[in-house]
């Protein structure tokens, strides 16, 4: 068979990410002093671009210098370590960011695994994978889900045996005197040195990690979405437009540049085809936020109406398939951003939270809300049992199994009514 050169015609299809598509996702990520500061600088290097500032003094007294100082605390700390880490898959990195936006001021994962999966549609190997990811950033420690799991990470980390340290995290007592050094040699089972070794071991432990990271100020809070009105007369969501900029194309600009011959008019076409990317990425912004506020009343009408107690399952394939966005679209859209209403300033990503399969229509909030309410009923000298806060729960309408209550205790911090029997909570460690 002969071969010989043919020419062939074939038509694909295929999705292309084109330039104006990535400058609208890259706007949506940023909050809007962040905001400020990319507009900012765009002004400068485009001369067709009329920038009008926003109204700093409606930030709450924050300037636009507050955005490069702030540094972004714990959040962007592990971002950072996570995104800079040789060997991860991408999917993996995408997860662990999940995960650190979960995290809590201590440097605890404060929901379970398997909410966060539910609540982002992401698979339960994955979430483990960026759990891993995640608690091998520094300082060791970091994505605990309790303070023993905590403890634990920091001891393997020193190369010690975390299981030959366990029975001290049961009897947190034993460390607050020197003089009982020998009580905790017999409890260990080893010589009053070695029991003095891990005593000045374990006494170095951070059981707030992130406290560290938090160190550095975070940028302030400010909502980018309002709701006003009552249940009576209606709610209703506003943008919190004071604090946006706003972009228009100068046009008498434009007409002067390419007066300079052909090149000229090449060049300002360049440059109005930037300016009009940004006018449009700005707008469909403010169009995807205002449809997630007008989401969230109708998702969320009753926490408007009777606070935290009224938080009812929201999770963000939910909302992307009600506005027929992507979920990752949804994701971008409320990182680092507030909501300000009746019941205070609130992040948007609190309104996204899984529901049980035992109760449907709570969520984690709700349910360790009302867990708070009954623990600070319980006698001191005879804490309650799971099976006791499950019981207690169900007077309250919450029908809920004994492993959802331990699995929601653990992931509060709380231990075991049998250590918190023993002596002083070993949160305060």
């Amino acid at each position: 068979m002969a071969l010989s050169p043919q020419l062939n015609l074939t038509q694909k299809q295929r999705l292309a990410m084109t330039p104006q598509l990535r400058q609208s996702i890259a706007l949506m990520k940023l909050s809007n002093l962040e905001l400020v500061e990319v507009l900012t600088k765009a002004a400068q290097e485009n001369p067709l671009i009329d920038y009008s500032p926003p109204n700093l003094k409606a930030i709450s007294g924050a300037s636009i210098d507050a955005i490069g100082d702030a540094g972004g605390g714990m959040t962007a700390d592990l971002i950072l370590q996570i995104r800079t880490r040789g060997g991860l898959e991408a999917r993996v990195c995408d997860a662990a960011e999940l995960l650190i936006h979960e995290l809590d001021e201590r440097g605890y994962l404060a929901v379970p695994l398997f909410e966060v999966a539910d609540r982002y549609g992401v698979e339960a190997g994955l979430i483990d994978e960026a759990l891993a990811a995640l608690q091998a950033c520094n300082p060791h420690g970091i994505g605990a889900r309790n303070l023993r799991e905590c403890l634990s990470l920091q001891l393997e980390a020193l190369g010690e045996d975390a299981a030959a340290f366990a029975p001290i995290l049961d009897h947190p007592d034993l460390l607050a005197a020197p003089g009982r050094i020998a009580e905790l040699a017999a409890l260990l089972g080893v010589n009053v040195a070695e029991a003095e070794r891990r005593r000045a071991v374990f006494l170095k432990l951070d059981p707030r990690p992130g406290a560290r990271l938090h160190e550095v100020s975070a940028p302030p809070q400010i909502p980018e979405l309002y709701v006003y009105g009552d249940a009576e007369s209606g709610f209703r969501i506003e943008l919190n437009s004071e604090t946006l900029p706003s972009l228009a194309i100068r046009e008498a600009t434009a007409k002067e540049l390419s007066q300079g011959g052909q090149e000229a008019k090449v060049f300002v076409q360049g440059l109005r085809q930037e300016a009009n990317g940004l006018v449009a990425a700005l707008a469909q912004r403010a169009k995807t936020m205002r449809a997630i506020g007008e989401a969230l009343l109708q998702f969320q009408s009753a926490f408007f109406v009777e606070g935290l107690t009224g938080l009812r399952r929201l999770t963000m394939p939910m909302m992307a398939e009600a506005l027929g966005v992507h979920h990752s679209t949804i994701s971008r859209a409320i990182s680092d951003r507030h909501l300000s209403c009746q019941h205070g300033i609130w992040p948007l990503r609190f309104f996204f939270t899984s529901g049980f399969a035992d109760a449907e229509a709570l969520t984690a909030p709700v349910i360790q809300y009302h867990m708070r309410q009954v623990l600070a009923q319980e006698p001191e000298n005879k804490p309650f049992s799971d099976a006791r806060l499950q019981s207690q729960l169900s007077e309250k309408g919450i029908i809920i199994a004994r492993r959802t209550v331990a699995k929601y205790r653990e992931a509060m911090g709380i231990p075991s009514s049998v250590v918190r029997r023993r002596g002083p909570s070993i949160r305060g460690l």
